[in-house]
């Protein structure tokens, strides 16, 4: 994969929790790739204590904003970890384009919430962080939603499918995501059948209404 290195660059790993995007991360690191320095809510929540404190997760969320604002105005290069399961996180993307960043994007898709809620209880079951849920499921949702408006903000879209049972703790150490579509130089290519599908499809209906409703507006003038 190719790493620019002279430009602003923001790199997200996004994905609803259990899709394995610390896995993926980690595994990219191993090939050498650059991604800059690092902001991640959780890793900062296990370094200031009990993840389990909703007073440790609320000072580690805005020790990251404040790290990843940091960083944007400096205009050093950095990589988010994300749910995209809120509208901060959004305008922040945005605010980074505005800023003249070049942004990839890496989201690790599941087909379905229930994979989810598994994924998180093996998590559970081996010492880690715990999320309920209702929360599971209320990510889900808004994570795809808001995939779908950054897909013209973003200069590069890796999607993953991550779909594949985990069978023991070896597995756990591995991503086994399988790259399904991509973004670039501003087209979609479709590699295997997925979720991201239906997402790109409805991403390009919409900029052919827009095109369209633009043609009829300059028509008129």
């Amino acid at each position: 994969m190719d790493i620019i290195k002279d430009t602003k660059q923001l790199y997200i790993f996004a994905g609803v929790n259990g899709s394995g995007k610390s896995t993926f991360y980690i595994n990219q690191l191993l090939k050498n790739d650059f991604y800059g320095y690092r902001v991640n809510s959780d890793e900062l929540a296990k370094e200031l204590g009990n993840y389990e404190s909703s007073y440790i997760q609320n000072k580690a969320g805005k020790l990251a904003i404040a790290m990843r604002n940091k960083f944007l105005n400096s205009g050093a290069s950095f990589n988010l970890e994300t749910t995209l399961s809120g509208k901060g996180i959004i305008r922040f993307i945005k605010l980074a384009k505005n800023k003249d960043y070049n942004i990839t994007l890496f989201y690790i898709g599941l087909e379905n919430v229930e994979i989810s809620k598994k994924r998180v209880a093996i998590r559970v079951s081996k010492g880690g962080h715990n999320i309920d849920n209702k929360t599971l499921e209320r990510r889900f949702g808004q994570s795809f939603d808001n995939l779908k408006e950054l897909l013209g903000v973003c200069d590069k879209i890796y999607f993953y499918d991550n779909n594949s049972e985990i069978l023991d703790d070896k597995e756990q150490t591995l991503s086994n995501a399988k790259l399904v579509a991509v973004k670039q130089n501003g087209e979609f290519f479709t590699i295997i059948d997925s979720y991201a599908n239906e997402i790109i499809d409805q991403h390009k209906i919409q900029k052919e209404y827009e095109n369209t409703n633009k043609h009829k507006i300059d028509l008129l003038r």
